[in-house]
């Protein structure tokens, strides 16, 4: 049996709290010692101590959550002789702030093959990455069946509205919003083109070659890019399913300030935490999923949608259509045509015979390979590889 440290902190929804609670209980069954450090608590030094009073196999957080905290001798992980795991639940651009103070040895988890890239990029081979899918989990107990289920398309996650996000770079000077305009069109017409690679292509359209502290600081500041294009394109997803009269429920942040509020055929919800969101998942016939800046990767809502037996509507990439090379495990479809979307659904909504069929093949996909249960090995996987790694580096 070995120790493990798990570090909470702030989350939107409860997220990453629910699923840090999800990893310690299937360490713990499986014989594991697990130590639950919460930042939030203000008694969190006193438990970290605790969890450090044995050796600890390693620490695990979401978001490097935790990963600064240090002593005037430095890094507590490095002074433990532990090793120090991540998971980055978006984008790195997101985390570069904690990712720069990586401790020898870090793993850090991106759940998107070009987000790895890009951490192993931009910091010149300093951080070790590793490709960490998201994972999904359903609420306990009987799936109810598709013609039992109350709620025809579900989405959930915070309204944004796109046209506000860009509203704030157009005050910027000339040459950055050429070169986030630029960015944005690139992403937009292009779902496979990542983050860097639209920041690139714009810099070589402008004839513009900055030294590596300029390029970095640049991706260091893209972000509003990459909300604008999330944003714009769920408002284009869920503008394609209002026009074409499919029923809709939308859970989080600000959908009353939003016009899909008032759309007819919509019930805009206020946010609710995670655990609650897997109930209503539990009540949707159709969980639907934009992707946001994950050209090769995935998000939890696809995989908690299909655990849940609901079927899942996405947005495809090369990693998801790996993951579900059957075409009647999910249904997918063109990120730059959403209206195909609205004509699939329209018809599959008065079929629940069919629903049933793609809902229980996808939730069969994820059952096999797409719980947390199989992301805790994986994570053992990228610990022993570390320490080999740092054995054969530290000769």
């Amino acid at each position: 049996m070995s120790r493990i440290c798990l570090i909470k902190g702030q989350s939107q929804y409860d997220t990453t709290r629910t699923l840090l609670d999800r990893l310690g209980t299937v360490w713990s069954r499986t014989g594991h010692e697990v130590h639950v450090v919460d930042l939030v608590d203000s008694n969190w030094p006193a438990a970290m101590g605790e969890a450090f009073s044995a050796e600890v196999a390693f620490v695990f957080s979401f978001n490097a959550v935790g990963m600064d905290i240090a002593t005037e001798s430095g890094s507590i992980y490095e002074q433990a002789g532990t090793t120090f795991v991540t998971s980055l639940m978006d984008h790195p651009v997101y985390h570069l702030e904690r990712l720069r103070t990586a401790v020898r040895g870090a793993v850090i988890g991106c759940v998107d093959r070009t987000h790895v890239r890009f951490v192993r990029s931009h910091f010149k081979g300093t951080r070790s990455a590793a490709f960490l899918p998201h994972a999904g989990m359903a609420v306990r107990g009987e799936t109810t069946p598709m013609n039992r289920r109350t709620i025809d398309v579900l989405f959930s996650g915070t309204y944004v509205d796109p046209d506000s996000v860009r509203k704030a770079w157009t005050e910027a000077p000339a040459a950055v919003r050429r070169i986030y305009d630029g960015v944005a069109e690139h992403l937009l017409a292009d779902p496979t083109c990542s983050l860097v690679q639209g920041v690139e292509a714009v810099l070589e359209r402008e004839g513009l070659a900055p030294e590596d502290t300029l390029h970095a600081a640049l991706l260091a500041n893209i972000t509003p890019v990459d909300t604008f294009v999330r944003a714009s394109r769920r408002r284009d997803a869920l503008s394609a399913l209002v026009e074409a009269g499919v029923p809709l429920d939308l859970v989080g942040d600000s959908w009353e300030n939003s016009s899909f509020a008032r759309a007819p055929r919509v019930r805009a919800h206020p946010a609710v935490p995670y655990p609650i969101l897997l109930e209503w998942m539990q009540r949707a016939r159709v969980v639907l999923n934009v992707l946001p800046a994950f050209p090769d990767g995935s998000h939890d809502r696809v995989f908690c949608a299909c655990l849940s037996g609901a079927v899942c509507a996405s947005d495809e990439n090369p990693y998801l259509r790996e993951t579900f090379p059957d075409d009647d495990s999910i249904v997918f479809f063109p990120t730059r045509s959403p209206e195909a979307l609205a004509d699939t659904l329209a018809t599959l909504l008065r079929d629940d015979a069919s629903l049933q069929v793609v809902a229980d093949r996808g939730r069969a996909v994820c059952e096999t390979a797409h719980t947390w249960e199989n992301r805790t090995a994986r994570i053992t996987e990228l610990v022993e590889a570390s320490r080999i790694l740092g054995a054969l580096r530290d000769g």
